[in-house]
């Protein structure tokens, strides 16, 4: 229930306080039976269990009609006393004690208005039980010191004040709380026998006539009869039935005094007493009843959804006692091995698994190999969980079938290395192509080295000849090392100096270069730097870069006509490489497809000189990129690694 202590119209909390304040007076007055004077302490105080039902329900600053009622209700029970301020002294223990008993339940304590915990139970009885108290004794103890009355009277007082306001709480809070969640509960009134309820009632009032109806009878000895339609109530109605159940044997225990013409206190505090019991235990008992019939509803409703929960999981859920044995199997597990579920239960699992071996090893998912009946295989995936806290002691194991995310790989695998043969074979195109752009200069040299052999001969064969079979050589060992990549993808590592390395790749040039009227500057790294790379590849990475450039040059009309390659240390063990020139610079046509296949700005080019420089550079880990210079034309940058990282790279694998 939602409590009803939020910000209420002004109306509606006037309304409030004066209903509670007619209500007060009216219960206090219809129980004025044996009151004890000049206390005004009336053995019945039902107007007890309304205000305190009123402070919990709307809160504790309702404080001021609590106030309003007790003063009230105190005057018409004791008129005016001598001194006057004796007539304050009622209202104000009473308010203040019922307000710090209210203000204890639902602050520390917990105490929730849906009133349907047994701590609630237990925490309402002893606070009203000491609250009670405390007030009695305060309250009588301040009236027997004004008035020195007799000492042999303050503990009898203090005793009917207690218990008249206890045994208020106790049988009225509970009933108060319940209707306050009347919404919940008229769907539970729905469904009582009316006959039981019927039957109920009539046994509850002859119970009453036999026990103090009759003259004859001790009702001393029989009270405990009244036990029993109490217990039926609450065994049958739980804490709704009990509340009523005990409201009407207080109303009909209180009509039976008041005409049994009992003289003495002492009397009608031993029924007091009796009833107290009769509530309190009641009130346990359909608490109890209560919880219990409420926690079978869960466990059923938590069965109900674990049932669907299994019945419905795609994977095999298996339980496994400690001997390996299967106590339960899902369906998916006899759709997964070929069983029936009967049949699945009492087998071992290691005539589904024989490699499972002790369950508690498999905390942590690993696969297996499954058989189903017809003795097929499956690679499985199994987990396993233990049961805690709870004897005996079983394993739930969960059973995947990955032969479906098997064959999935391997299809994946298939389709990779069809991929990378794919890749390999337009490489391979491409290389084709790019053959013709660069055996162009080697080759070329070797015809005009062969023609001038011819005209010169036989003056200086033995110089020409020796540049031809370099040239050649060298021709040869870019297409093998070319081929040898594109087929496998593996490079042919050497450690060579940089400078070694730019020169190789330049030598061959220089001639060309000189022809045009083009000079090629370097400017490497101080001290020796060796790499760990494919000597041919980055030869053929620099040789194509500088060919660019010297093409970019002559195409231009320009007086400024130079090749710059540098050669510098890069941080974490890189070498950066620079090729620039003072050509014309990228056309921003092709600018952003610079590394494309097939992009080109040459009549006669193909396109593929920088895409499988690109290549080639990314094989070894670095990057290539183009960029334009400071003072104009273009400069190519690219990373090569040193040995010294290449080193370190293979220790830390």
């Amino acid at each position: 229930m939602t409590s009803l202590k939020h910000q209420a119209p002004a109306h509606r909390k006037l309304g409030i306080a004066v209903i509670f304040i007619v209500s007060y007076v009216l219960l206090g007055w219809m129980t004025r039976s044996y009151m004890v004077l000049p206390f005004g302490i009336t053995p019945w105080n039902p107007s007890a269990g309304l205000a305190l039902a009123l402070l919990l329900v709307f809160g504790v600053r309702y404080w001021p009609a609590l106030a309003v009622a007790a003063l009230i209700s105190n005057f018409l029970a004791r008129g005016v006393p001598s001194p006057p301020f004796l007539q304050l002294l009622a209202p104000i223990a009473v308010t203040a004690g019922y307000t710090g008993m209210a203000a204890l339940l639902l602050g520390p304590l917990g105490f929730r208005l849906k009133f349907d915990r047994l701590c609630d139970v237990v925490a309402l009885v002893c606070v009203a039980f000491l609250g009670t108290l405390l007030i009695a004794i305060v309250f009588v103890f301040a009236i027997h010191h004004v008035n020195s009355t007799p000492a042999t009277e303050f503990q009898p007082t203090v005793l009917r004040f207690w218990i008249g306001h206890l045994i208020g709480i106790v049988s009225n809070t509970p009933l108060l709380l319940v209707l306050a969640n009347w919404p919940a509960i008229c769907g539970k009134l729905r469904h009582w026998s009316s006959i039981e309820t019927a039957a109920q009632t009539g046994v509850i009032i002859l119970v009453l006539w036999i026990t103090v109806g009759l003259a004859w009878i001790d009702p001393y000895k029989l009270f405990f009869l009244l036990s029993i339609p109490l217990t039926w109530v609450a065994m049958r109605h739980d804490l709704i039935g009990a509340t009523f159940c005990i409201a009407i044997t207080q109303i009909g225990l209180i009509v039976a005094v008041l005409h049994a013409d009992l003289h003495g206190g002492i009397v009608v505090t031993e029924y007091q007493f009796m009833m107290l019991a009769l509530a309190v235990t009641c009130l346990f008992l359909a608490m109890v009843v209560a919880e219990g019939r409420a926690a079978r509803v869960a466990q059923r409703e938590s069965d109900s959804w674990l049932s669907a929960i299994v019945s419905t999981a795609p994977d095999s859920i298996i339980t496994i006692d400690q001997r390996g044995v299967i106590v339960a199997a899902n369906p998916a597990t006899a759709r997964a091995f070929g069983y029936k579920t009967e049949r699945l239960i009492g087998m071992s699992t290691k005539d589904l698994m024989p490699e499972i071996g002790p369950v508690a090893q498999f905390q942590v998912a690993r696969e297996l190999d499954a058989i189903r009946q017809d003795g097929s295989h499956f690679p499985a995936e199994l987990s396993v969980g233990m049961t805690a806290g709870g004897l005996p002691l079983l394993s739930i194991a969960i059973v995947r079938d990955v032969s479906h995310r098997k064959d999935i790989e391997r299809e994946l695998g298939a389709k990779q290395a069809e991929l990378n043969r794919s890749a390999r074979l337009v490489a391979a195109g491409e290389m084709a192509a790019a053959l013709v752009h660069e055996l162009h200069q080697p080759l070329s040299a070797i015809r005009n080295y062969a023609r001038a052999a011819q005209w010169m001969a036989p003056a200086a064969p033995n110089e020409l000849m020796e540049k031809v079979e370099r040239e050649a050589e060298r021709a040869a060992e870019v297409v093998r090392r070319l081929r040898e990549f594109f087929r496998s993808g593996d490079s042919q590592l050497e450690r060579i100096s940089i400078a070694q390395l730019i020169q190789g790749a330049l030598d061959p040039m220089r001639e060309a270069a000189a022809k045009q009227y083009i000079q090629l500057h370097t400017r490497l790294a101080e001290g020796s730097i060796e790499l760990l790379v494919d000597r041919v590849q980055v030869e053929t990475v620099v040789h194509s870069l500088v060919g660019n450039a010297m093409d970019a040059i002559a195409g231009a009309d320009t007086e400024n006509r130079c090749v710059f390659v540098t050669a510098d240390c890069a941080s974490d063990g890189w070498v950066r490489c620079s090729v620039a020139d003072t050509g014309p610079g990228i056309s921003p046509a092709i600018a952003e497809r610079l590394f494309e296949p097939f992009a080109t700005t040459k009549l006669t080019g193909t396109g593929l000189g920088l895409a499988m420089s690109r290549t080639m550079i990314e094989s070894h880990g670095g990057e290539l990129w183009a960029e334009s210079g400071v003072a104009g034309g273009t400069v190519f940058h690219f990373f090569l690694p040193t040995s010294h990282l290449t080193k370190v790279s293979h220790d830390a694998h």
